[in-house]
């Protein structure tokens, strides 16, 4: 690592793994905040939004239950299955803390891809049964797959400081806050940036791979495949290119997919799962029929349901359905878009299309589909730094303001959005604006020639 990046690297390395990985369970943060008066003592306040604002998160606690459930360890029962409707009655018992180890989906409810189950199975061999330990042990490890995929996009990007680059990184963790390291989406950043690095240094069986473990393990990757492939044409001008890219797609999504076939309706029950999810309350869908049924007057809270606040009602259900086709038609006029739009003129140019494709793309993801979790941004977190110049400032600060819109959200306002009270709405509205004002940013980058290098000189 050069010099002049070594600093804003520790920091950045400082604030995913010690800032933002220092709070404690949910249950006593609350209880330790409710014992202050913020009003009392000017410092009550900051160890009050210390307290809330870094807390520990649900999702780890899940993790670390279906940890201990898989290995037969005591476990938080209420936990593992705390989902709302969505849980197969035939598991939610929950199988015995017998010391044995027992198989997901059939015994152990496990809601994602096998791909992810060593990531949450590695720091209960750390941790054990001490929350505490595990849930900083996933965020270490969570940091560590964040730095290391913003090490392959800042070396994919040779047209931007790479000390500006590290510092821009550090600034993003902080936006994000907490949510980059107590969820398992840092696996999917890590990945994507895998992607960019591999098609932008144009090795079609690392990117083929990268692919093919990010669809095992979330899905929704296989989607990226179409606009990756269109910002680059010349590269699959070859059929050895193309069946490389192919083979390595196939062995990575089958190494992924296999252990969910024994038994069989493991991969069909968790499609299913996802397939039956509601129409999720930050979803672009439910923020639009909320605002209107708050100004109409008929506003209900959303239900707690399949791991998330859904808003119920047959007109959330009828978006729900008809998501995945507009999301399908927008990755596939991005394509077409990407497709015929100017030949970049030198490999910088070349490399920028890559990383605004698959940026491209995940916003119109967070955009359309029917579950937008907050984490789900965390995907793009190291994307952004392979975008040259001035063009990838802009677009780090636009992803910097979404980000901190999003935490102001899910640490202070959150109560607000499920309950569907305009205060909520309107901070939804407000990261919903930010988003369309990116994906405007992300689309003019794309039509408007290439600055010279010299601009970066």
């Amino acid at each position: 690592m050069r010099r002049g990046a070594l600093i804003p690297f520790l920091l950045a390395c400082l604030i995913g793994a010690g800032w933002l990985n220092q709070g404690m369970r949910r249950s006593l943060a609350e209880a330790r905040a409710a014992e202050l008066d913020p009003q009392h003592h000017p410092l009550n306040l900051g160890r009050y939004l210390l307290y809330l604002t870094y807390m520990r998160s649900d999702d780890e606690e899940r993790y670390q239950a279906v940890a201990s459930a898989l290995r037969g360890l005591p476990y938080d029962h209420r936990r593992l299955n705390d989902r709302g409707t969505g849980t197969a009655a035939a598991i939610e018992a929950g199988p015995p803390e017998d010391g044995h180890w027992h198989r997901p989906y059939t015994e152990v409810p496990v809601e994602y891809p096998i791909a992810m189950l060593p990531l949450v199975l590695l720091p209960s061999f750390v941790g054990g049964t001490s929350f505490e330990i595990y849930a900083r042990t996933f965020g270490l490890l969570m940091t560590a797959l964040l730095l290391a995929g913003a090490a392959l996009a800042i070396r994919a990007q040779p047209g931007r400081d790479r000390r500006e680059q590290w510092t821009a990184m550090a600034c993003l963790l902080l936006a994000e806050g907490s949510l980059a390291v107590q969820r398992l989406d840092a696996v999917l950043a890590l990945l994507l940036a895998l992607a960019f690095w591999a098609a932008a240094e144009r090795r079609p069986w690392t990117l083929g791979t990268a692919l093919g473990l990010a669809t095992a393990a979330k899905f929704l990757p296989l989607l990226l495949v179409a606009p990756l492939v269109a910002a680059d044409w010349e590269a699959w001008a070859s059929a050895r290119a193309r069946t490389r890219a192919l083979v390595g797609f196939a062995t990575a999504a089958a190494l992924g997919f296999l252990p969910m076939l024994f038994p069989p309706s493991a991969l069909l029950d968790v499609l299913h799962y996802h397939g039956a999810r509601g129409l999720q309350v930050e979803s672009t869908w439910a923020v639009l029929i909320a605002a209107g049924k708050l100004l109409s007057g008929t506003a209900v809270p959303a239900e707690w349901s399949f791991g998330s606040w859904n808003l119920p009602g047959p007109l959330a259900s009828f978006c729900a359905q008809l998501s995945m086709p507009v999301t399908l038609l927008l990755m596939a006029l991005i394509t077409v878009f990407l497709a015929r739009v100017p030949k970049p003129a030198d490999d910088l140019a070349r490399r920028d299309r890559l990383a605004l494709a698959l940026l491209l793309g995940l916003a119109a993801l967070w955009l359309s589909a029917k579950v937008f979790s907050p984490q789900y941004l965390t995907w793009g977190l190291p994307l952004v730094l392979g975008v040259s110049g001035s063009r990838g400032r802009r677009l780090t600060w636009l992803f910097f303001a979404v980000l901190v819109a999003t935490q102001v959200i899910l640490c202070g306002l959150y109560v607000f959005v499920f309950a569907v009270s305009w205060v909520g709405e309107i901070a939804l509205l407000v990261r919903l604006a930010l988003l369309i004002a990116l994906v405007v940013a992300l689309v003019r980058d794309v039509a408007t020639p290439h600055p010279s290098i010299s601009a970066f000189n």
